[in-house]
C-alpha cells in the first residue's frame, strides 16, 4: 500500500515541478506565435450540423492527436472518467454526479446509453466529394476489438448520405464478462435546389449484449494468493446472467421555410427564416435480463430478487410513435447563426409491456427555445419542455450564457431547472412476472448551476457546480428504489491545467466534490494526470509523435455496485475502494491522414497483484496491451 502512496506522490511532485519550470521558462506559458505554427492546419474542409438545427455548421478537425485518439474508451473520453465493471462495453455510471433529462416517459435503463446512437446524434455534411473516418483498435487477443466508421458522400438530385457505425467487442479477462454493442446509424438529407425545403430519412438500431458475472468472490481470492496467470479463474457470482438491450429508431422529419430565397437567380437563402418543422419517429425498445441456472443460495440475490430458483427473468418492452411540430424563426450572420426562436408540440404514445402487464401512455410536452446573440463574444441559448398531459407538471428549463473576452478569456454559466417524475423501473418491477416491488414516488426536483472560466493562453479551466435536489430517489443496500426526504446539496470545482516545456506536456484534471448527504456515494477527489513528448521525428519531420504515461488517482470511498438483476448501481458498505495510482503508457503516431498507436494498461500489474476496482466487486482487468490505427479518407 505504501508503495502506491508514494508513487503517486512522486508524480504529483514531478506535476508541481514542470509547473514552476513552465512559468519560470519564457519559453513557455501563454502559446506564442512560433508555438502555435507547431500545431498543422486542418487538411479537410468538412462541415456537418445535426437535423434539430441546420444553420449551425461544425468543423471537423484533423488534429487527432490533439483529440487523444488513442483514449479509445468512451467512459474516459472526458474530463472525470465514468466508472465501469471492467471491460469496454460494459454498464457504467458517472464518478462525476451529473444531471440527466428526463423527458416524457423514461423506462429506467441507462447504463449502456454512451455506446448508443440516436436519429439526432447523425451528422449531415457539407462536402464536395465523399469523406470516410475509420478507426479500428485491438487488444491481445481478436475478441478485444472497438471498431468506428463514419461514412458520407453527395449524389444527384441534391441527396446526402450519412452512416455511422460502431461494433464493440470484448471477452474481459475473467468468467462470464463478455460484452457486445452494436450501433448503427443511416441518414438520407435532401435539400431543395431553391432552399425552402429540407427533408432527413434516418435509421438506427442499437443491440447491448453483455453477460452478467455479478462481480469476483473476493473472499475466495483472499484464500488462495492471486497469480497473474490464474485471473481467469478467480470464482465469480454469476455464470449463466445476460443482458440484452435492443432499440431502433426510424424517422422522417422536414422543413419549410415561408420567406423563400433572397436572390433566385443566385440561389442565395435570406437572412431571416421563418420554418414550419414536423417530426415523425416511430421507436422499438427491449429491455431484458435473464439468468438460467441462478444460484439456489440467496447470498447474491437475496430473498426478495430470487423469486425463482429455477430462472428469473425480467422484459419490458417500448413501442412509441412521435410526432413533433414546430414553428421557428432564425436570423444567420456571415459567420454563424445571430438568433433563433422556436416553439414545438410534441405527441408521444408509447405501448408498453412491462412482463406481464400491458399499458398505453400518452404524453404531450410544450417545448421553447430562444437563442440570441448579439455579437460573436455574447451568446445566450434558452430552453423549455413542460408536459401538459402524461406526468403532468414536469418540466425542464435550460440556460446558457457564453462570453468571449478575447486574451482575456471565455467564461460559460449554465442553469438547469427540472422537476421530474419516477422512473418506470423506480415505480415497478417485476421478475418472471412476479411483483418484486410498487411505489408512489413524489417528484424530484433539481437546481444545476454551473459556470466555466477558460484561459486558453495558459491552458487553463476552472468549472464549478452546484446542485440542489429535493426527494432524490436512490438504490440502497438491497438494490431497492428509496426515496431521499432531505434537501441534498452537491458541490463541484473541476479544474484543467496543462503545462508545456520546450515539447514535454503535462496535462492535468482536478475533480473535487462533497455531498450532504450519503445516498449520493461520489469520490471526493479524483484527478488524471498525462505526461508526454510530442514532436515530429524523421530527417523530413513528416511524421509526428506523441509518447507519455496517463496517472488515474481516486480517493478511496464506498462506492456504488451494480446488480443485474435491475439494472440498477446501487449502494454498498461492505468494500472501500482504495487509493490506486493506476498507470498506462502509450504512444502514438500520425503521418498525413493515418494515424497509429500502442498502448500498455495499467502497469502497476507489472508491480503487485493487488486488483483495481472502479465498480465495488468488479475488478478492472490486469495489465493489458492494446494498439489502434485511424485514417482519413477525402476523395
Amino acid at each position: 500500500m505504501k508503495t502506491r502512496y508514494y508513487l503517486a506522490w512522486i508524480f504529483l511532485f514531478l506535476n508541481i515541478s514542470l509547473g514552476v519550470a513552465q512559468f519560470g521558462n519564457t519559453s513557455g506559458g501563454a502559446s506564442t506565435p512560433s508555438q502555435q505554427a507547431e500545431v498543422e492546419p486542418d487538411t479537410f474542409n468538412v462541415q456537418y450540423f445535426f437535423q434539430d438545427n441546420i444553420d449551425v455548421l461544425h468543423s471537423f478537425s484533423d488534429t487527432l492527436l490533439g483529440n487523444r485518439f488513442e483514449q479509445y474508451d468512451p467512459t474516459r473520453r472526458r474530463d472525470v472518467d465514468h466508472a465501469q465493471l471492467g471491460n469496454l462495453g460494459t454498464a457504467y455510471y458517472p464518478q462525476l454526479f451529473e444531471t440527466r433529462n428526463h423527458k416524457g416517459l423514461d423506462i429506467g435503463f441507462h447504463q449502456y446509453d454512451i455506446y448508443k446512437i440516436s436519429y439526432k446524434d447523425i451528422p449531415f455534411y457539407k462536402v464536395e466529394k465523399a469523406f470516410s473516418d475509420l478507426f479500428f483498435t485491438q487488444g491481445p487477443t481478436q475478441l478485444d476489438t472497438y471498431f468506428k466508421g463514419k461514412f458520407t458522400r453527395n449524389f444527384k438530385n441534391n441527396l446526402n448520405l450519412s452512416v455511422d457505425f460502431k461494433r464493440m467487442n470484448n471477452d474481459g479477462q475473467f468468467k462470464s464478462q463478455k460484452a457486445i454493442n452494436t450501433a448503427f446509424g443511416i441518414g438520407l438529407w435532401f435539400h431543395h435546389p431553391n432552399g425552402k425545403y429540407d427533408s432527413f430519412t434516418s435509421y438506427t438500431s442499437n443491440t447491448n449484449e453483455v453477460e452478467d458475472n455479478g462481480g469476483i468472490d473476493r473472499e475466495a481470492i483472499a484464500i488462495q494468493p492471486l497469480i497473474a496467470e490464474r485471473v481467469f479463474n478467480i470464482p465469480v457470482f454469476l455464470r449463466t446472467a445476460n443482458t440484452f438491450h435492443l432499440s431502433r429508431e426510424y424517422a422522417y422529419a422536414h422543413q419549410y421555410n415561408l420567406l423563400g430565397i433572397a436572390d433566385s437567380s443566385k440561389q442565395v437563402a435570406p437572412k431571416r427564416k421563418l420554418v414550419l418543422s414536423h417530426d415523425f419517429i416511430f421507436k422499438t425498445n427491449q429491455y431484458k435480463f435473464y439468468d438460467t441456472q441462478p444460484p439456489s443460495d440467496t447470498i447474491y440475490y437475496g430473498e426478495d430478487l430470487l423469486v425463482d430458483t429455477r430462472g428469473l427473468r425480467y422484459l419490458v418492452k417500448d413501442n412509441s410513435l412521435e410526432n413533433t411540430f414546430a414553428i421557428s424563426t432564425s436570423k444567420s450572420g456571415e459567420e454563424a447563426q445571430r438568433d433563433l426562436l422556436k416553439v414545438s408540440l410534441e405527441h408521444q404514445i408509447h405501448f408498453l409491456n412491462q412482463e406481464p402487464n400491458d399499458s398505453t401512455i400518452n404524453h404531450f410536452i410544450l417545448g421553447g427555445q430562444w437563442n440570441f446573440a448579439p455579437s460573436q463574444r455574447l451568446k445566450v441559448n434558452t430552453n423549455l419542455e413542460y408536459n401538459l398531459f402524461g406526468n403532468f407538471g414536469d418540466y425542464r428549463l435550460g440556460g446558457a450564457l457564453f462570453l468571449d473576452f478575447k486574451k482575456a478569456g471565455t467564461f460559460k454559466a449554465s442553469l438547469v431547472n427540472q422537476l421530474y417524475s419516477s422512473s418506470l423501473i423506480q415505480r415497478q418491477m417485476f421478475i418472471s412476472e412476479q411483483s418484486v416491488w410498487k411505489n408512489d414516488f413524489d417528484k424530484t426536483f433539481e437546481n444545476s448551476i454551473s459556470a466555466t472560466y477558460s484561459l486558453p493562453q495558459l491552458r487553463f479551466s476552472a468549472t464549478g457546480q452546484y446542485h440542489i435536489i429535493n426527494n432524490l430517489i436512490y438504490f440502497d443496500t438491497l438494490a431497492f428504489p428509496q426515496q431521499s426526504g432531505a434537501t441534498i446539496n452537491v458541490f463541484q470545482l473541476i479544474i484543467n491545467q496543462d503545462f508545456k516545456v520546450w515539447k514535454f506536456h503535462l496535462d492535468n484534471t482536478l475533480a473535487l466534490q462533497t455531498t450532504t448527504d450519503d445516498v449520493i456515494r461520489v469520490p471526493s477527489v479524483f484527478s488524471k494526470h498525462t505526461l508526454y513528448f510530442e514532436g515530429k521525428a524523421f530527417r523530413k519531420k513528416r511524421m509526428r509523435l506523441r509518447i507519455g504515461l496517463d496517472l488515474r488517482l481516486v480517493k478511496s470511498y464506498f462506492a456504488n455496485t451494480y446488480q443485474p438483476a435491475t439494472g440498477q448501481f446501487h449502494l454498498q458498505d461492505e468494500q472501500e475502494l482504495e487509493l490506486y495510482p493506476v498507470t498506462d503508457v502509450f504512444a502514438s503516431f500520425k503521418v498525413k491522414n493515418f494515424r497509429l498507436y500502442v498502448r500498455g494498461e495499467n502497469l502497476n500489474k507489472l508491480i503487485w497483484d493487488d486488483l483495481y476496482y472502479q465498480v465495488a466487486n468488479y475488478a478492472q482487468p490486469y495489465f493489458t496491451f492494446k494498439f489502434g490505427v485511424s485514417w482519413q479518407l477525402l476523395n
